[in-house]
């Protein structure tokens, strides 16, 4: 009998005999996928009664089968760590929800629904996906004032092939001296590249830097002169 269930496992064996007798069952040990929960017990006895059925039960579980599973990239068979073999009770149930580890550098995939059935002959394989994780660091620039309005565009990614759709910046732009700030607009972090395979683990923002004009003007004044003859009265020039 199967423990926790009670299903019969094996055909039961009938002894029979005279009302009295002591008769002595032995456990079956070749019951594929099952062993002895107590290998201990191995036989039992019991006394039949006149007009009575008096049984002998022995309890099994499962056996232990390996499945195994994989940690590719996501959308690709590409392993960003090594394959894992684990070990559960035939017949169970797993998830890669459950199965997903923490992996430096890679994000798993949320949301995961494989699940796959951990086969007796230890053929059962389940894969865990995973995105790779990328910076994304908005440009900054140093200018010198002008007097016109400038401004900084644009962002550079770790890794060179992942290309994102949807990313906004804002600021980055001004006339005056002073810093303006180039930020990344809320979401940027958590977004899925267009080929599923990556995703913003990080968003550094930029700036502009606009100084004063570093060349100096020099202006001089040069003002008008005039004359008079004294006659005690306030004279003056202009211009």
């Amino acid at each position: 009998v199967e423990r926790g269930t009670g299903a019969e496992i094996a055909t039961a064996d009938t002894f029979y005999g005279h009302a009295g007798d002591v008769v002595t069952a032995t456990a079956k040990g070749n019951i594929e996928g099952y062993h002895l929960v107590d290998p201990m017990q191995t036989s039992a006895t019991a006394t039949l009664v006149q007009g009575e059925t008096p049984e002998i039960s022995f309890y099994y579980e499962k056996d232990s089968a390996s499945y195994q599973v994989n940690y590719y990239l996501n959308g690709t068979e590409q392993k960003v760590a090594d394959s894992d073999t684990f070990a559960a009770s035939w017949g169970t149930e797993v998830s890669a929800a459950d199965l997903a580890k923490s992996i430096d550098g890679y994000t798993a995939v949320p949301g995961q629904t494989a699940t796959a059935i951990v086969e007796l002959d230890g053929s059962t394989v389940i894969n865990v996906y995973y995105y790779q994780n990328v910076t994304l660091t908005a440009n900054s620039a140093a200018r010198e004032y002008t007097g016109e309005q400038q401004r900084v565009e644009g962002y550079t990614c770790d890794v060179a092939e992942a290309s994102f759709a949807d990313i906004a910046l804002l600021g980055g732009k001004g006339t005056d001296a002073g810093n303006y700030p180039y930020a990344f607009a809320a979401g940027a972090v958590g977004t899925v590249s267009a080929d599923g395979k990556y995703i913003v683990a990080k968003a550094n923002d930029g700036k502009l830097m606009i100084s004063a004009n570093s060349q100096q003007i020099v202006v001089k004044i040069k003002g008008n002169t005039g004359g008079g003859k004294y006659d005690d009265t306030e004279h003056g020039v202009e211009g």
